[in-house]
Formats: structure tokens, C-alpha cells, sequence
């Protein structure tokens, strides 16, 4: 696990906090979750077809079923637990934030929506797998260690934990966080500069970052074993240094060759089975 970190560009003073987010307040406003952010159903289906929220939806559909039930965390918008719902799945979509379910639960009575926190867990029921799709990068390993601890008093026996790893740690992470963002960002100060604006540049702690290997001793530390793995939102981390508007071609080549290398992308798929998986 290490502490990652991007660079917040505004006008003026800029912003000021420079620590990674603690509470829902905090994660709603670097989110940018807010109610009525969609207006009618089709906004939020929409969003829920960017190319790698599709991508990541697909990989979901194979892991998840319609017989079981499913709890998902940091649902945030429910750009998957909607499709879910619609598709016939039993699922219900949560997070710490309530504004981002707002939108949800509004315009889509056959999702069911209510704020949780995995850390402060006061479900009564019981899920045959919860999905946990946008958490690791806010959790330290003893949170995460925890939250993993606490999904077993909410599965069913035989249950199984979805975990996406959305924030990956490897060589080429560490030189895009470490070098090629920096780097960018103090070019962006420097052309403002010469142009006669004024910017700020803030460098942010983000969350954290882990290894594949890491997930999977956290897994084994809390009692999970690891099922299948699966991919995707292929060459997602190059989104962070505009690759897909400087070099759209290049992008394109970098998301067919990350489809069979996983260096680039943003979600690698856990599953995680209890000891007596059904």
C-alpha cells in the first residue's frame, strides 16, 4: 500500500486542503456528488455507458447473478447497480454520501437505496455477495482489513465478496503519479503564468495504492479465498495524463494492448470466496 497523490489546477488561491478525504462531506465534494446532478433516467443510463464503466459492468454481469442477492458498496451514482436492478438483479446500492443516491433512488423505484458504512456496519440482513466496487482507495489496510471482517457478519454462509481494485500500484502507476502528473501539472502553472493568469496548483493526497499481490494477502489475512479474476477499464490510467485527447490514436492502441497486459487499466475483479462457497 502507498499513499498516492494528484494535482488539483484552479483559479485564484485554489484549494486548500491538501489531506485525502475523511468523511462524507469530504468525499462529496472531491467526487462532486450532488443531488440532481441527472435529471431524467436516460442522463443517468447515459453515464453508466462511458466506455469503462461499460467495460467494468460486463465483467460484473459474469460474476454476479440474478439468484443471489447482492449488497454493493460506495455505489456512489449507481452507474452499475442500475443496469442491475433493471436487469432483474436483487441488489441493493449504498454509500456513506447520501447525495449520490439521491438521483438513484428517484428516478429508479426498482433500486432500493440507503446510506451504510462498512466500517459502522447495522444491517440486520444477510446478502449472498456484496460488490464492493470503489472503496480501496480510501481505506489504509486496517480499515480495509476491517471492512473485509465486517462483510462476513453481513453474507450469507457461502457467500462472497466482489472487490474491485480500482486503484492500482506497479511501475507504471508510480512513474504517471511520480513524474508524468507533476510534471504536467507545473507545465499547465507555467503556461498560465506566461499568459498572464494565475493559477494554483495543490498536490493532493488522493488514497491509496495497491498491488494485485496485496489484495490477495488481505484476502487470505481475513479469512477470503480468492475465486476468479478479471479485468478491466483497459488503459484507464493513462486518462490522467490526457493520453486520450493529446494522442487519441496512441490511446486507442494503448486500450488494445492493455487488453492483454492489465498494466494501464483501472479495475482488476476480485472474487472472494468464504470458506464454504455455495
Amino acid at each position: 500500500m502507498r499513499l498516492a497523490h494528484d494535482y488539483v489546477v484552479a483559479s485564484g488561491d485554489g484549494p486548500s486542503r491538501a489531506e485525502r478525504d475523511r468523511n462524507p462531506e469530504e468525499f462529496a465534494e472531491t467526487m462532486g456528488y450532488r443531488e440532481g446532478r441527472f435529471r431524467t433516467r436516460e442522463d443517468l443510463l447515459e453515464h453508466a455507458r462511458t466506455r469503462w464503466v461499460a467495460e467494468l459492468h460486463d465483467v460484473l454481469g459474469e460474476l454476479l447473478s440474478r439468484e443471489r442477492s447482492i449488497l454493493s458498496l460506495g455505489s456512489g451514482y449507481c452507474e452499475h447497480e442500475v443496469p442491475f436492478a433493471l436487469a432483474g438483479y436483487r441488489i441493493v446500492a449504498t454509500d456513506i454520501v447520501e447525495d449520490a443516491l439521491a438521483d438513484a433512488g428517484r428516478l429508479f423505484p426498482e433500486l432500493t437505496v440507503r446510506r451504510f458504512d462498512v466500517l459502522a456496519p447495522d444491517l440486520q440482513e444477510r446478502f449472498d455477495d456484496v460488490l464492493v466496487a470503489g472503496l480501496d482507495f480510501a481505506l489504509d489496510d486496517d480499515e480495509l482489513r476491517k471492512a473485509l471482517l465486517n462483510l462476513r457478519s453481513v453474507l450469507e454462509p457461502g457467500g462472497r465478496v466482489i472487490f474491485v481494485l480500482r486503484y492500482h500500484d506497479n511501475l507504471a502507476t508510480r512513474l504517471i503519479d511520480g513524474l508524468m502528473r507533476p510534471a504536467i501539472a507545473h507545465a499547465t502553472r507555467v503556461r498560465a503564468r506566461l499568459s498572464g493568469r494565475r493559477l494554483a496548483v495543490l498536490r493532493r493526497e488522493h488514497g491509496f495504492r495497491r498491488r494485485r499481490s496485496e489484495v490477495r494477502r488481505l484476502a487470505a489475512e481475513t479469512g477470503y479465498r480468492v475465486g476468479r479474476v478479471r479485468h478491466a477499464a483497459f488503459a484507464l490510467e493513462l486518462e490522467r495524463i490526457d493520453l486520450h485527447r493529446r494522442l487519441p490514436a496512441l490511446y486507442r492502441l494503448a486500450q488494445r494492448v492493455d487488453r492483454r497486459l492489465a498494466v494501464f487499466n483501472s479495475a482488476t475483479v476480485f472474487e472472494l470466496l468464504t470458506e464454504n462457497p455455495r
